[in-house]
């Protein structure tokens, strides 16, 4: 499905907002619920072609390159403009 391109994706937000709105209306948090959200319309938007599969590495890859960075004992400023090359490199997938 094509973000925003026709009504099919509009009618799974509406679908998925229901849940919210009540939620809202009761006086109910949405932490929780937001995740969930976020995590369907994800799936549902880039289910086609693998790209979920593409999705999940790229967001290990992000992740790991960020703990990476973060347990370096002495951070410089050229260890952070390398850590940000290797986060903008293009994705061989």
């Amino acid at each position: 499905m094509t973000p925003f391109s026709g009504l099919p994706f509009f009618y799974t937000m509406a679908l998925l907002l229901i849940p919210a709105v009540i939620l809202g209306l009761m006086g109910k948090r949405l932490k929780h619920y937001g995740l969930i959200f976020t995590s369907a319309m994800l799936c549902v938007v880039f289910f086609q072609n693998g790209q979920l599969i593409k999705l999940f590495i790229f967001y290990i890859w992000q992740t790991l390159l960020c703990f990476a960075f973060l347990r370096l004992k002495k951070k410089s400023k050229w260890k952070l403009r390398g850590a940000i090359f290797l986060a903008l490199l293009p994705s061989p997938l």
